[in-house]
């Protein structure tokens, strides 16, 4: 390998990973500045488990208004201002309740691509770099291009996916599975959706759409198609397989909460060990086995109570 060729395959590689990063980090920042928006204005905790940890001292607003008719120069009247209906938030969050307008079907979906990128854009780094190698021996022109076209495929799924989120999250609203924080409400819901996830994790199709994601190489040898619409095809086609690998763990997020950044953050674990560890299937089936009886034992309880 030449020093020239050498270094082309590394800037190439440099390019393809500092674009993942970089839109990760974009959609991190997003949903962490999401948080921190709420931060003050309401308990975090309602959020979902282990958000109560984003409690700042001026969270949780308690309500006492009898204490706005004491005067105590102006500090009494804070607690009675905390407890006035919540405000919308500024930044992104669609307005509590379940009347919503086009402005809030659009902060959701916004919402929800942002999660998609910040949980599944790192598990589709080695098809990305894969795909960059392959460009780097066979074209010299405009990298950039097909690159951005094949990542542009990937959105375009995950688009679709969180088109479908929205409105289920909408349905599952006005019928109170959710509240208004976004978090499943009846045990007998979030078991069933811990069960199907976990259930789901030992289906044939989940072990077709993981094998296409453990093997990017195979993909590409059978899939391949030449130019930026071709790249944009592939991406948009192993977008799918993508949603078809992680669908189930992403329904999670209406039980844990779908702004409870711990639990991206784990399921975002969750996603890329299965697909990059050596025997990372096995380890998938493992937490569908969790997963399950977590459901079953919710259900159980439940049902038995």
């Amino acid at each position: 390998m030449t020093s020239r060729f050498r270094d082309l395959f590394q800037s190439n590689r440099a390019l393809s990973l500092s674009m993942i990063v970089i839109m990760t980090l974009l959609a991190w920042f997003y949903l962490l500045t999401m948080t921190q928006d709420m931060q003050g204005r309401m308990d975090m905790s309602e959020m979902g488990f282990g958000m109560g940890l984003f409690n700042t001292n001026e969270s949780v607003p308690t309500a006492e208004p009898a204490m706005s008719h004491h005067h105590h120069h102006g500090m009494a009247m804070e607690p009675a201002a905390a407890t006035e209906t919540r405000p919308p938030s500024t930044f992104g969050m669609p307005s509590l309740g379940t009347a919503w307008d086009a402005q809030d079907f659009a902060l959701v979906f916004a919402m929800w691509i942002m999660m998609m990128v910040a949980m599944m854009l790192p598990t589709a780094a080695p098809m990305i770099v894969t795909y960059s190698d392959i460009l780097n021996q066979q074209t010299d022109g405009n990298r950039l291009l097909p690159l951005s076209a094949f990542i542009g495929g990937y959105l375009f799924t995950w688009g679709g996916y969180s088109l479908l989120a929205v409105v289920a999250q909408w349905g599952m609203l006005q019928s109170e599975l959710i509240s208004e924080m976004m978090v499943g409400t009846h045990p007998l819901f979030n078991g069933g959706l811990l069960m199907i996830a976990g259930l789901y994790q030992w289906s044939r199709l989940k072990e077709v759409c993981l094998t296409h994601c453990r093997t990017p190489l195979q993909f590409f040898l059978t899939s391949w198609k030449s130019g930026n619409k071709g790249a944009l095809q592939m991406g948009t086609t192993h977008g799918a397989y993508c949603v078809g690998c992680c669908w189930a763990l992403m329904i999670l997020m209406f039980f844990f909460g779908l702004m409870n950044l711990i639990w991206i953050a784990a399921l975002s674990v969750i996603m890329l060990a299965e697909k990059v560890l050596p025997r990372g299937d096995l380890f998938g089936k493992g937490v569908g086995t969790l997963f399950f009886a977590w459901g079953l034992f919710m259900v159980g309880t439940h049902l038995y109570a």
